[in-house]
């Protein structure tokens, strides 16, 4: 009797990169986003060949979790290379990186700064990644694994990832991240997600492998749970989603294959949802959602492609084709997994994906407007509604962002690094935090407050759709603790593609100064009560009114970061003080 038998679980390899994954890596590449993963996973390999311990950032934030993203790239992308072409040399390199790790004396960056080098100190990402390395490399390499190369994987999990995980998801004494209010953060299912791909891969040699199993699921559902809440948004934004829900599916997958039965969580509509939230969010990979790093190039991870395959998304499939970009990411091993995970097949067009031309994610109050062109669309119009309580928050709430004919034209300013002060809390002192910085109404010089919330839904007003945002709450009281500021609300008028009146209502106790703020990363030209904003061969242009005596006029906005160009403010005011005002963009 085998030991898989024994434990009741699939033979190797059981988890998402398995036989049937294996064989579709014989199939030629024969589209054009494949055909590019393919030369890429060929060049990278020739490339990792040649230095199996290689250089990293040190001084930099989390410079450990990177590079454990370095490692999990090498050693996924050669194990690929490995089973696409048979040539020996690639699986041999993957355990020379497999090797050089285990001679790593620090796993986290939170502990080697603490100067902590415990390995049960913590669990946090760069346990969950380096975890999820190992988990893959056993299981791919399962069968051909001699004593000495098996004795070195299993030293590092017994040394490093099952003491720390079962230390910091015991009951009592768990981390802040295994806890339920915290369900929505990428944290969770990196973390567990990681340790339960490694309980799933060495059940056989793990004595602990069912306690971390069910701990890891446990951790991924609640992760999950969060989609019901959320109508399928995720409110850390489209980098995050692409973070978390890659170690979610990954192990929600592997847990199918190796049980031999359907795991619940991906038969639910949220979850379907949420397979094209980022996708509304990303039109032409443009990210234009509202967390950190919010507007990164975004491009879809593979197992997004496996969730939609399994959950019967075909249509999906092209639209994530249309954005590709698999071979330019290099944060996972996107390209190597693609080709495993690709389902190999046409797909339909994509041309209904997302549908309606307005769509709001109630449960987190965030809406796209596009033309019927999507997911190709001429005008693109993401808006910011719902709260801030969540991770990954500015105060940015009534913000949006542009896009017109894939270019940026609107941009709600967003950091492109972390620092200390990144999660410290003096967070909110940060440019790229502030209200000021963001495409919102500004009250007596200042916004929202931290945490805010509004009310956010979707109308129709004389035929169009429209997004409604009520933020008086999000506003306080104004004044010395009494309530001064009586109303603010904001309502985008979708013209049915054509264009987009965006109105403004505010009434205050006494007169203050109202503003509203547009930022470009774009060159403007101003006139009287008119803009215009040309990016690239794109313009926009802007005509503005208000029920109150107004100045538009034009600044810059100082960036955290001095390399970075700053964005140009274009600043709709009431002249004087004003105890009410309506503006029309």
């Amino acid at each position: 009797m085998s030991e898989s038998r024994r434990t009741g679980l699939a033979p190797h390899p059981r988890l998402y990169i398995g036989r049937p994954e294996i064989q579709r890596l014989k199939i030629p590449a024969d589209t054009p986003l494949l055909r590019e993963c393919a030369h890429a996973v060929e060049r990278m390999s020739g490339e990792f060949e040649k230095h199996a311990d290689f250089k990293w950032e040190l001084n930099t934030h989390n410079a450990h979790l990177i590079r454990a993203r370095m490692q999990q790239v090498r050693v996924v992308t050669l194990l690929i290379q490995w089973l696409r072409t048979g040539e020996k040399r690639w699986r041999d390199s993957a355990m020379a990186h497999l090797r050089a790790m285990s001679r790593w004396d620090v796993w986290s960056w939170i502990t080697w700064r603490g100067g902590n080098r415990e390995p049960e100190a913590i669990f946090d990402l760069s346990y969950g990644e380096n975890s999820a390395t190992l988990a893959l490399a056993w299981d791919l390499l399962h069968g051909t694994l001699e004593p000495e190369e098996a004795d070195l994987l299993l030293g590092m999990a017994r040394k490093w990832s099952v003491p720390a995980f079962l230390k910091h998801t015991a009951a009592g004494s768990e981390m802040w991240w295994y806890r339920p209010e915290k369900a929505d953060c990428n944290w969770l299912a990196v973390c567990a997600g990681g340790a339960g791909l490694l309980g799933l891969a060495m059940a056989e040699e793990l004595p602990e492998a069912e306690e971390i199993i069910g701990r890891a699921e446990r951790g991924v559902c609640a992760f999950m749970d969060t989609l019901e809440k959320t109508d399928g948004g995720w409110g850390e934004g489209v980098a995050y989603w692409n973070y978390g829900m890659r170690y979610a599916f990954g192990f929600l997958l592997s847990w199918e294959r190796a049980l031999g039965r359907k795991h619940p969580a991906l038969d639910r509509d949220s979850t379907r949802k949420t397979l094209r939230f980022p996708v509304d969010f990303a039109p032409y990979g443009m990210a234009c959602g509202f967390g950190d790093i919010g507007d990164a190039r975004w491009r879809p991870v593979a197992a997004h492609y496996a969730a939609a395959e399994r959950t019967g998304s075909y249509d999906l499939i092209a639209a994530l084709d249309r954005v590709g970009g698999a071979a330019e990411d290099h944060s996972w091993p996107t390209a190597a997994e693609l080709l495993a995970l690709h389902p190999h097949k046409p797909a339909p067009s994509g041309e209904g994906i997302g549908g309606r031309a307005v769509r709001l994610y109630s449960g987190i109050g965030w809406a796209r407007m596009a033309d019927e062109r999507w997911p190709e669309p001429r005008f693109y119009v993401s808006i910011r509604g719902g709260h801030t309580h969540g991770p990954h928050n500015s105060a940015d709430l009534l913000s949006w962002h542009a896009l017109v004919n894939g270019e940026r034209v609107v941009w709600s300013c967003t950091n492109h690094e972390y620092l200390d002060t990144t999660f410290s809390d003096r967070r909110w002192e940060l440019a790229e935090m502030r209200p000021d910085t963001k495409n919102t109404i500004l009250i007596g010089g200042v916004g929202m407050r931290q945490p805010g919330e509004t009310v956010t839904e979707q109308i129709e007003v004389a035929g169009h759709s429209c997004i409604r945002i009520e933020a008086t709450q999000a506003y306080g009281a104004g004044d010395f603790g009494r309530q001064t500021i009586m109303f603010v609300g904001r309502l985008f008028v979708w013209l049915d593609g054509v264009g987009l009146a965006i109105l403004d209502s505010v009434e205050l106790a006494h007169p203050n100064r109202i503003e509203t703020r547009i930022h470009t990363a774009g060159g403007t030209a101003l006139d009287g009560s008119r803009a215009v904003i040309r990016s690239g061969r794109s313009i926009l242009s802007l005509a503005f009114a208000c029920s109150v005596p107004a100045v538009l006029a034009e600044s810059l906005a100082a960036l955290t970061n001095p390399n970075e160009k700053p964005a140009r403010v274009i600043r709709w005011a009431a002249r004087g003080l004003e105890c009410r005002a309506a503006f029309a963009s």
